[in-house]
């Protein structure tokens, strides 16, 4: 190759590399609500170094969109382009999305995501009156290390 057509390469390596490093680990899970959750799971969505209470609530999107989480942005500050991947679609017409397996920015795969194994925290209740919900941890997203 010459040296034209490898800097363009070197350049994107040097990017996505540089992209992933200043990626945060991004935990998926659910959280109880004040009703019922009939239609399904109320989402949400923090980083490592918050406590899932105060995680990003997403709603109860792999009820009423097709890929669920999958159609959504990621919730990472400073990164406003990134989008949740690998979700299997929504069985109709009361079934729910699969999690996501990965998240994408501008095309490019940048996260991988594993199942978090269930952990549960308690949260204050956004009913109020000093009751408590458990939020679960259901899926954590971390970036790929790209050498």
């Amino acid at each position: 190759m010459h040296v034209l057509q490898t800097l363009p390469l070197l350049a994107l390596t040097a990017t996505l590399a540089l992209s992933a490093a200043l990626l945060p680990t991004i935990h998926v899970g659910t959280i109880q609500t004040c009703g019922t959750n009939k239609y399904g799971p109320d989402y949400i969505a923090w980083l490592d170094d918050q406590s899932p209470c105060d995680g990003t609530d997403l709603g109860i999107v792999n009820s009423y969109r097709g890929h669920g989480l999958c159609d959504l942005t990621a919730p990472i500050p400073d990164h406003p382009e990134l989008m949740f991947s690998g979700c299997a679609e929504r069985v109709q017409p009361f079934g729910q999305a699969g999690l996501p397996s990965g998240v994408m920015e501008n095309g490019n795969q940048v996260m991988e995501c594993h199942e978090a194994g269930g952990q549960e925290t308690a949260c204050p209740s956004p009913c109020g009156q000093g009751q408590t919900v458990m939020a679960a941890s259901n899926v954590t997203c971390s970036p790929i290390q790209r050498y």
